[in-house]
């Protein structure tokens, strides 16, 4: 399996917030966009990442799995990113 790294990171910021809406807000795209990205991502990774429960989201144990494998990378990437931007300012 091969996710795609933006639907990680939809997965990662639907997960910090257990919010569609909240992840459409940070990322500057509509909840649909958003749903359908993660529709996407449990079809790749042919398993729920979250329990829908009264319009709540609930992770799954995989979808805590997947984000803990997702969290760091997300995180040194941008910190990665910062530095090099950084860099070229000096």
């Amino acid at each position: 399996m091969q996710a795609d790294l933006n639907r990680l990171q939809v997965f990662y910021h639907i997960y910090r917030g257990l919010s569609i809406k909240m992840a459409a807000a940070e990322l500057g795209i509509t909840p649909s966009a958003v749903s359908q990205q993660l529709k996407k991502l449990e079809q790749e990774t042919k398993t729920a990442l979250f329990t829908r429960l009264h319009k709540r989201l609930i992770p799954t144990t995989e979808g805590t799995r997947l984000f803990a494998l997702v969290d760091p990378l997300i995180k040194d990437l941008r910190n990665g990113l910062t530095i090099m931007a950084e860099e070229r300012t000096e």
